[in-house]
């Protein structure tokens, strides 16, 4: 409910990450329902994030709710991809929109040549799948830069910005993008 408030009140997208005690939740799909109807904020304001461990555990039901919450009109993204245990098959299956290629493979892209080939193929194998892709833990401009030769979506990190309270950001950040394309 509060990220649905300040998705509205800012009028950017916020991302909100769903545990496995949510994902599992009977009621999540109502829940979510409910606070588009009570915030009444645009659903592509809001994006939930999963990360591999989460839709591994039962990928059968993680489908089907994240099914159901996608024709609601949110946004759906992996999180932290390549560190969990995630079937190919599954992937394909998952009603996402976006892919986030986790931190450990961004820290040292720039000169690790088995992160450079991780990366690589991460982004190759997301836009075969039509899904956007997103760096997260960047902090040089290098990173960015390689990134976005490498075709990367967005990068998100302390490049972009470090983490502060939701007052701070009406302030200080107010028609600043909180991610950066590449």
């Amino acid at each position: 409910r509060e990220s649905a408030l300040r998705a509205k009140a800012w009028g950017i997208p916020v991302s909100v990450n769903l545990s496995v005690v949510a994902l599992e939740d009977p009621d999540l799909y109502r829940h979510v329902q409910e606070v588009l109807a009570e915030t009444g904020v645009a659903p592509e304001l809001l994006e939930l994030e999963v990360t591999e461990s989460v839709v591994m555990k039962d990928p059968v039901a993680s489908v089907a709710m994240l099914t159901r919450l996608k024709a609601l009109g949110l946004g759906l993204s992996m999180d932290d991809f390549g560190t969990g245990y995630s079937s190919l098959t599954q992937l394909k299956r998952l009603p996402l929109d976006r892919l986030k290629i986790d931190r450990a493979f961004v820290r040292e892209v720039l000169t690790d040549a088995a992160d450079q080939a991780v990366v690589q193929a991460v982004i190759a194998m997301g836009h075969a799948l039509r899904l956007r892709i997103i760096a997260e833990g960047v902090e040089t401009t290098e990173q960015r830069t390689l990134l976005a030769d490498y075709g990367c979506d967005e990068v998100q990190g302390y490049l972009c910005g470090r983490p502060m309270p939701p007052d701070r950001i009406d302030d200080e950040t107010r028609g600043i993008p909180i991610s950066t394309s590449t």
